[in-house]
């Protein structure tokens, strides 16, 4: 299990914060250079992370 969050992270083109669909460990959105938005904690199963680590609550709710 690992512990999940959504986050924002600031697109270069335009200057302004996104927030992916996706969520990801705390060490990978360090990695993306992003900042964790509070309360948004799940925990989840390793086997559910993509390739790149992250999770995609979207794709976890469809059979």
């Amino acid at each position: 299990m690992i512990e999940v969050h959504h986050f924002k992270v600031l697109d270069a083109t335009t200057g302004k914060w996104v927030i992916p669909r996706y969520k990801c460990s705390e060490k990978r959105i360090i990695e993306l250079k992003g900042k964790i938005i509070d309360s948004t904690m799940e925990v989840v199963a390793r086997a559910s992370l993509d390739k790149d680590g992250c999770y995609d609550p979207k794709k976890s709710r469809n059979p």
